[in-house]
């Protein structure tokens, strides 16, 4: 509303005024550009518009804040590279647990791997498109690491 107000003040201003021209000194030229600054730098200021812009261009939500739904995750990993490679190895339709740790989330599923109980552990990055994804392959007896301990650097710690 207070824009709108401004604008309309100077509509009124320029109604009745010569047309515009060419500065006739550069003093003169360097205070119609600090004029100019200043009413786009107030229309900017008033206007959500921009603002909600330079808000989209400039920001980003820290990973560990994210509401990306577990249902989310479950496609993303169903549908990578990681997930063909293992589910010849999984015994179970669904996890046997899931959890959060910061910007990661774990997938446990129950299998067999080499005549051994296993837990093949995914842990998929939160992020909208193409998440990273992560496997482990544990012992299920012993927690002993039995392939590809991608998982290592990740700080896993699993609540039992």
């Amino acid at each position: 509303m207070l824009r709108r107000a401004i604008e309309q003040a100077a509509a009124w201003q320029r109604a009745g005024l010569p047309p515009l021209r060419m500065p006739s000194s550069p003093a003169a030229a360097e205070l119609w550009l600090a004029a100019l600054a200043f009413e786009l730098s107030l229309l900017a200021f008033l206007s959500p518009e921009i603002g909600e812009v330079l808000v989209r261009l400039g920001y980003s939500e820290p990973c560990e804040v994210r509401r990306i739904p577990a249902s989310r995750s479950l496609t993303a990993l169903h549908s990578s590279s990681q997930w063909r490679r293992y589910a010849g190895q999984v015994s179970a339709a669904v996890p046997a647990d899931i959890w959060r740790e910061g910007c990661w989330r774990f997938v446990v599923y129950p299998g067999t791997a080499r005549g051994r109980r296993v837990d093949i552990i995914f842990a998929v990055y939160l992020q909208a498109r193409k998440p990273p994804i992560r496997v482990a392959v544990l012992d299920a007896d012993t927690d002993e690491v039995l392939g590809r301990p991608e998982l290592a650097s990740l700080s896993l710690s699993r609540e039992i």
